[in-house]
């Protein structure tokens, strides 16, 4: 008796899933995008872009003397400005 009612239990199961399965398969329609169509004129486009953030150095060089182990006080060269190596 136990093995007719867990048979019919599993037929109930596997057609409820199966059931379940067909009517959304049936009822997924493909959805239409939608377009916005508008006419084309001549004009100036002004766009303005605004934002925060922080700006990091992509790298970066420790200076460092090799004549004594004390501190630089003052480096005598701007950013960007090309230099040579002297060797003393």
């Amino acid at each position: 008796m136990k093995k007719w009612i867990l048979i019919t239990i599993s037929v109930l199961v596997v057609g409820f899933v199966g059931f379940q399965w067909y009517s959304s398969k049936k009822s997924a329609q493909p959805v239409a995008a939608q377009v916005r169509t508008a006419v084309v004129q001549q004009g100036k486009l002004d766009v303005k872009i605004s934002g925060s953030g922080t700006v990091q150095p992509v790298t970066s060089e420790d200076i460092k003397s090799t004549i004594d182990t004390n501190e630089i006080d003052e480096v005598l060269v701007e950013t960007g400005e090309k230099v040579k190596r002297i060797l003393l």
